[in-house]
């Protein structure tokens, strides 16, 4: 009996690792604030492009045409949380610091923009690496952008 005890104590620990964030009360979903504004503004230039520059970043980083505001920010956890992991996957080479575990996640049409702002990996902290997934949450692209 002790045995199963310990068992279920161990994986009762393990799965609380996972559940960190939420266990913590903090929401993986950035509120919507300055930041997150400034995020869909951006992304909403590239996005209604069709035509010049802006719409050649658009096709480089493989965003849908889609009107700046239709963009959304995602407020649902389970999505934050994919958003998250795919942020991660993706910055894990780059040896940056100050991931935090939340996200701002924009819905641009069928794909999504990630960007965890406290994260930095150059000496310069006023840059935001924005991630670009589809809608299994696989990486179509990525760019950096002062803030």
């Amino acid at each position: 009996m002790p045995r199963l005890v310990y068992a279920f104590l161990v994986t009762l620990f393990v799965a609380s690792l996972g559940n960190a964030r939420s266990i913590s009360g903090q929401s993986i979903c950035r509120p919507a604030d300055a930041n997150s504004a400034t995020l869909i503004a951006y992304l909403g230039r590239f996005s209604s492009a069709t035509s010049g520059g802006d719409s050649a970043s658009r096709v480089a980083l493989k965003l849908p045409v889609v009107p700046a505001d239709q963009l959304a920010l995602v407020t649902q956890e389970a999505t934050c949380r994919k958003g998250l992991t795919a942020f991660e996957d993706a910055v894990a080479a780059q040896g940056g610091s100050g991931l935090s575990g939340r996200v701002y996640v924009v819905k641009i049409g069928t794909v999504y923009a990630v960007l965890d702002p406290d994260y930095h990996w150059g000496p310069d902290p006023g840059y935001w690496n924005v991630v670009i997934v589809d809608s299994k949450f696989k990486r179509l692209s990525a760019f950096t952008t002062d803030t």
